[in-house]
């Protein structure tokens, strides 16, 4: 047939428009400039912008959904016996624990056959062409084949609902653009079906995994006082088994972006880890203490850092004439260590009241194994076989070694020690905390990076209000420093961190009855953003912004 213009009334030249993040959020301009195109002479990409019949559909997906099922089963034996000669040991705690979980992880996209029941396409796409493999639908054009497009031109409402938009946060600028309501997309496979007749699941089998994770804990603890020292000490065993189901991905799927499942791989690790604690408390008289603790520990990690596999992402080359892979990520890795680390602590309390203490305390922690963000290079075939280019696969990496160490100081003060009347109702919570970190993972300079996601300097202030008549009401102000977020991101492997950023929240609620509150709750009520940059603070990266975000509710009990 004839050709059709994409949309006739939108421009036909590449506009430029410019993006400033000299202030405190992205400001974009050159929206008033003139673009040649169907508007005529003189119409400005924001006339074009406001112009619906500017607008056409570049595709529909429904990409990576979920079906995730979880079960965790427990058991758990406790005893203890007490001492009542008054010697030094006061009692002894034993126990044991079995745990086990059970997670089943399967993502999928959503096909939808065209033309023929064979060629299914994922990505319903203008720029996506039935001429590879099996899988083709088109005619000859001047004595050569060419693939129907699996999505026509269309109309930005041909199949939905149109609003109009211009509520883009803290960001300057940007005119009003024409948008489909999110509301048509609440079923996803019920839309796709009503447009393209039927809908496929189809498995990504990079993506998707089972696990089982056992864990048997045994527990013993002598518990001791002698004069102003008490204390403990014990031991925890904990036995870990895990299984780790994952599937093998072959053939990548045309017209999409997964793969044909080819089988299954099985990883079974077991480790024994053994963790002693010590904890000590010395009265130096009735209102003074000093607290000692030593312990090591032992966490699992999330499972789908264990149990996620590669996931590939494509694009159509232009000059190949098919699909090739252009950026992957690995989600986990089953043979990545938990998270093992030493832990001390020295603290001194000083207790002001009944409900009032002030505290200064030391710690370090001896990090053994952590899972940090990182790059594979690796190699991945195009569909003819032939592996042209290495891409930087992101992935969860073993950290190397690390160390957390440093001081907090935090205070409570319950007004009611020190007076009565309505003052007496108040009270504030507040701490600091100074925790320098590093790594043995070093940025482009050579410089130690710090520990992900640890600020060195974090702030906790509180006000709270509490009267015997069921009202209680606080206001929190946090505080974090610039944290490491991120490495390897460019190819010159800048690291990405997060600016310093304060948060405020509140929440209010009011006892009816011994049964029933209503709250309020209201989080970053003064509407903070992260800003992000890399390497150097004046290199912006991207900001992330969350409006103040207000809850009301009734708690009842029964």
């Amino acid at each position: 047939g004839c050709f059709v213009p994409p949309n006739p009334l939108g421009y036909t030249e590449t506009p430029v428009v410019t993006y400033n993040t000299q202030g405190d959020h992205p400001v974009w301009s050159g929206f008033d400039r003139a673009v040649a195109g169907g508007l005529g002479a003189g119409a400005t990409l924001a006339d074009y912008m406001a112009n619906e019949a500017s607008y056409n559909i570049g595709a529909y997906s429904s990409e990576n959904n979920a079906d995730s099922k979880a079960r965790l089963d427990a058991m758990r034996f406790d005893g203890s016996y007490v001492f009542d000669d008054g010697g030094f040991i006061t009692s002894i705690d034993v126990g044991v624990r079995r745990s086990q979980r059970e997670v089943q992880e399967e993502r999928f996209h959503y096909f939808s056959p065209f033309y023929a029941e064979q060629c299914g396409a994922q990505w319903k796409a203008t720029d996506v062409k039935l001429h590879t493999g099996a899988c083709q639908a088109g005619e000859n054009v001047n004595g050569a084949f060419e693939g129907y497009t699996v999505l026509p031109p269309t109309a930005l409402g041909a199949n939905n609902n149109v609003i109009w938009v211009t509520d883009f946060g803290p960001v300057g600028s940007i005119p009003g653009v024409w948008a489909v309501d999110p509301a048509d997309y609440d079923d996803p496979a019920a839309f796709h079906t009503r447009v393209f007749g039927s809908v496929e699941r189809r498995i990504i089998p990079g993506t998707s995994y089972d696990i089982d994770l056992d864990e048997t804990t045994y527990y013993a603890q002598v518990n001791f006082e002698s004069g102003k020292l008490s204390g403990n000490l014990g031991v925890r065993v904990v036995e870990t088994e895990k299984i780790i189901k994952q599937n093998i991905a072959g053939a990548g799927i045309p017209y999409g972006n997964t793969n044909v499942d080819d089988g299954d791989t099985v990883t079974r690790v077991k480790y024994t880890d053994t963790l002693p604690a010590l904890n000590l408390a010395y009265d130096v008289t009735d209102d003074f203490r000093l607290r000692f603790g030593a312990a090591k520990t032992m966490t699992p990690l999330d499972l789908n850092f264990w149990g996620d596999g590669l996931a590939i992402q494509t694009s159509f080359n232009q000059d190949l004439g098919f699909f090739v892979v252009n950026q992957a990520s690995l989600g986990g890795n089953p043979d990545l260590d938990p998270w093992r680390a030493s832990n001390f602590d020295l603290s001194a309390e000083w207790y002001l009241g009944s409900a009032s203490m002030v505290s200064a305390a030391l710690f370090y922690v001896d990090i053994e194994s952590f899972v940090d963000n990182g790059t594979i290079p690796m190699q991945f075939p195009d569909p003819d076989g032939i592996v042209r280019r290495t891409i930087n696969v992101s992935a969860p990496i073993e950290g190397d070694g690390g160390t957390i160490e440093g001081a907090e100081l935090a205070g409570r003060v319950a007004f009611s020690d020190f007076t009565d009347g309505f003052i007496s109702n108040f009270g504030i919570d507040a701490n600091y905390t100074y925790s320098p970190s590093e790594q043995n993972a070093t940025d482009i300079s050579g410089a130690k990076l710090p520990f992900p996601e640890n600020s060195e300097d974090q702030v906790n202030f509180i006000v709270w209000y509490e009267n015997d008549a069921g009202f209680q009401a606080r206001v929190a102000y946090n505080y974090r420093s610039d944290r490491l977020r991120e490495r390897g991101r460019t190819s010159g492997n800048l690291t990405v961190y997060q600016d310093a950023v304060d948060y405020v929240d509140v929440s209010a609620s009011y006892d009816i009855n011994d049964n029933m509150t209503v709250f309020l709750q209201g989080s970053n009520v003064t509407g903070s953003y992260e800003d992000y940059y890399m390497q150097w603070q004046d290199q912006y990266a991207y900001q992330n912004y969350y409006e103040p975000r207000f809850t009301v509710g009734v708690r009842g009990r029964w």
